[in-house]
């Protein structure tokens, strides 16, 4: 179980426990643990929270008849202690441990501060090992005279993708890429050339200036989802990608897979369930149908929410917008930040943003000691040039102060919350 919040959750379930019984024992409000309860806030700090929390559920399993439901979260395959205390600190370690998803944020964070320099090296590795070879099909190969191309299996949809990617790669004016996929990833990664070679597709794509729309369904695991991202983010900070979430997608039985570059060509495929094997791949290259397709990814994008969006600092106008968003509001700021920092952030950050935040009383003064709402993280724990900035059940900015100067914001709940507790025990 991931997010802490989860296993807060699950823990209340099996001891019966309601949101104002915890409350009253920890001295905060039935509304607080609620939120807590559902990811929208994150934990407040360790000591004054998940320690008397497991101290509390400690002493409620005291002859409960869940003690062995418990025991098989919190412990599996061992006996539940004799001792209060033992069961105690049995539960704080459990509720406190740093798990796979946590560490999954980490590596987002330190990607993001990453020198532009070690970001290009694995685009550089993918896009000279992989991308720059002449694929095997191309798009005219596939395309019949009607405009229409059908492959068949996973072999199949591999080969139509990566026949339209290249058709787009090999273009020398930027292009918008569509993509979305709730189908098994299992047709992709059987074949880890052909996950190196789009990888450097799409880098070529972006390299002209073109753009790639993405769609996330959050009902996939979300480290999943975390790891996904951790992957793009090569690109997300060398060209323009923007992405989109929605946990409206239906309950897993069909599932979609649509690459669309407007006006150009268009790959779509259906499968049901978890197996894409036999399955047709459709290509188009017919004008009516590519638009047709464009369309319906339009729509799409409309029943969805954006899940990471970028902004280069120099639109100021943009990122000032989203700055006042988050200030504005009365939801608690965290601004975290490393100490490498202190000497150079005005240096660092431009003299508009700097006014904006004068606006909220926020004012980088010589005096660090007064920065407001600043939490201070060992040089270790954040990379030099990044300010993370959190507001409780609103969203995350990150903002990248290395070169290229960006801002990167994701408002999905979720998400927010696993920052939030990253941050809150750095």
């Amino acid at each position: 179980m991931a997010l802490t919040a989860e296993k807060l959750d699950a823990l209340m379930r099996l001891t019966d426990t309601k949101n104002h019984s915890l409350a009253e024992a920890l001295s905060f409000s039935t509304s607080y643990i609620s939120r807590i309860r559902t990811g929208k806030r994150g934990f407040p700090n360790n000591q004054y929270f998940i320690k008397p929390a497991a101290s509390f559920f400690a002493e409620r399993l005291v002859d409960s008849y869940n003690t062995r439901a418990v025991a098989e979260l919190v412990c599996p395959g061992k006996e539940w202690p004799a001792s209060v205390d033992s069961a105690s600190r049995l539960i704080e370690n459990w509720l406190g441990a740093d798990d796979t998803t946590l560490a999954n944020v980490k590596d987002i964070i330190l990607g993001l501060g990453s020198d532009l320099s070690a970001l290009q090296s694995p685009v550089e590795y993918y896009s000279h090992k992989a991308g720059m070879q002449a694929s095997p099909h191309s798009l005219c190969d596939l395309v019949g005279t009607d405009g229409v191309g059908v492959c068949y299996g996973n072999e199949g949809k591999r080969r139509c993708i990566s026949a339209f990617l290249e058709h787009l790669a090999t273009r020398d004016y930027p292009v918008h890429l569509y993509m979305y996929s709730s189908e098994s990833r299992t047709w992709a990664h059987e074949d880890p050339g052909f996950v190196q070679k789009r990888f450097a597709q799409f880098y070529r794509i972006l390299s002209h200036g073109g753009c790639i729309t993405m769609v996330h369904g959050l009902s996939r695991d979300l480290d999943a989802m975390f790891q996904e991202i951790q992957r793009w983010l090569p690109l997300y900070i060398m060209g323009n990608v923007n992405s989109f979430w929605s946990d409206r997608f239906n309950g897993g039985i069909v599932k979609r897979t649509q690459y669309v570059a407007p006006d150009i060509a268009a790959v779509s495929a259906t499968s049901m369930g978890e197996t894409t094997e036999g399955m047709a791949s459709f290509v188009y290259a017919d004008p009516q149908t590519v638009a047709a397709q464009e369309l319906e990814f339009k729509r799409l994008i409309d029943l969805c929410e954006p899940l990471v969006r970028r902004y280069m600092l120099d639109d100021f106008e943009s990122c000032v917008q989203v700055v006042d968003t988050f200030l504005s509001t009365k939801e608690e700021l965290i601004i975290a930040m490393s100490e490498d920092l202190k000497d150079g952030i005005k240096k660092l950050m431009p003299a508009e943003y700097i006014n904006t935040l004068k606006r909220f009383d926020i004012e980088f003064t010589d005096d660090t000691s007064d920065w407001q709402s600043v939490r201070w993280v060992a040089p270790d724990k954040l990379p030099s040039k990044l300010c993370v900035v959190i507001k409780e059940g609103l969203g995350v900015c990150v903002l990248r102060l290395a070169d290229p100067q960006m801002l990167f914001v994701v408002t999905e709940e979720r998400f927010t919350g696993y920052f939030t507790e990253y941050v809150k025990r750095l």
